[in-house]
């Protein structure tokens, strides 16, 4: 049985919750100038791109399309719920109800959650897929949810679901666990299907 290195655990997380925090901040403080907000999320997203080619050359093409399927369903989620009332985003310009952030804080949302899962799992040694999936929605059911409460008391959006949690409703955290789930399991086919060896979304070890 491998060891598990706690100090690098913690270290990971720690990481994990300053980027989180520190984006929320942004958001949250600049929400107003939403255009602001989705060029410098664009900008972002960008350079990940780069890097990840720059690394990794080709072979990034499930990390790109869990970042594509999670921007897609992202916005198809805040319009039906922006249409129906369940919550709604503040100082927008003019009769807007949509930020234009927000596909790009989706698609990062997936990249934060791939890569913390890819570095976590090192460090714990999961290398089972089921278990994998399983750690995955502890992490998805976390992280997501404290991003949430942050912008929120930033007054950047509302809920207006009930049974609620330091701002985000009990059905806000339940729908983000099955949103990314969804993603999740599609990857998982989609790596089946065509054989690729992902650290995450198939059975292959994870080498230090």
């Amino acid at each position: 049985m491998r060891i598990i290195n706690h100090t690098e655990f913690f270290k990971i997380l720690g990481k994990a919750f300053a980027k989180l925090l520190l984006a929320g901040v942004i958001i949250g403080l600049l929400h107003a100038h939403d255009l602001f907000v989705a060029f410098i999320l664009a900008l972002h997203l960008l350079r990940k791109f780069y890097l990840m080619f720059r690394k990794n050359g080709n072979n990034n093409y499930v990390l790109i399309l869990g970042m594509v399927l999670t921007g897609i369903f992202g916005v198809l989620a805040e319009k039906w719920g922006i249409y129906y009332g369940y919550w709604e985003y503040h100082d927008l310009s003019g009769s807007r109800t949509f930020p234009y952030w927000l596909p790009f804080a989706w698609m990062l949302s997936f990249y934060f959650i791939y890569d913390l899962e890819l570095k976590l799992l090192k460090v714990i040694h999961i290398d089972v897929l089921k278990y994998k999936i399983i750690f995955a929605l502890i992490i998805v059911a976390v992280f997501p949810t404290i991003g949430e409460m942050i912008t929120i008391a930033l007054g950047v959006w509302t809920y207006h679901w009930p049974y609620k949690i330091i701002g985000v409703p009990v059905y806000a955290i339940i729908a983000l666990v099955v949103l990314h789930s969804f993603v999740q399991l599609l990857l998982v086919l989609y790596c089946k299907y065509l054989q690729i060896k992902d650290p995450i979304y198939s059975g292959k070890s994870l080498q230090n």
